[in-house]
């Protein structure tokens, strides 16, 4: 879309909006995206890494200028990403249903043990991604 404004002899058009865009604007949208990425990077669980890996810095433009959104996870992959930030609460794990040989291993106080039902205790809420949030002011 062309525009250009115009009041008294000063003209502006949409090629200028996008230098100054891209002289001013876009930099420290990039260097407040790669503080956030770095944020998350550092906030979020490394049981696997495979959260971490994740994490990316997605460039785009619409009307209203350009932007860079963080992303974290993958569809799929990381469908537990609710489970850390939010947690659980105490909750029952059961061994596979109809298989007579079925249980659980698990380690508990550095020995091997085997049930067929556990009591898990739940996990704290871990909201990384609300933690880093403020790197973006900065």
């Amino acid at each position: 879309m062309n525009f250009t404004v115009q009041m008294g002899n000063i003209k502006i058009t949409n090629s200028d909006v996008r230098k100054v865009e891209e002289s001013e604007v876009e930099p420290d949208l990039d260097r407040r995206a790669t503080a956030v990425q770095g944020a998350l990077i550092r906030g979020a669980p490394k049981r696997t890494s495979l959260l971490v890996s994740t994490i990316r810095k997605n460039p785009g433009r619409t009307v209203a200028g350009p932007h860079i959104d963080v992303i974290v996870g993958k569809d799929g992959m990381t469908d537990y990403l609710g489970y850390i930030l939010h947690g659980t609460p105490p909750h029952l794990i059961r061994a596979i249903q109809n298989r007579p040989n079925a249980h659980l291993r698990y380690m508990q106080g550095g020995e091997v043990r085997f049930a067929k039902v556990v009591r898990h205790p739940g996990t704290t809420p871990n909201n990384f991604m609300l933690d880093a949030l403020p790197v973006a002011l900065r």
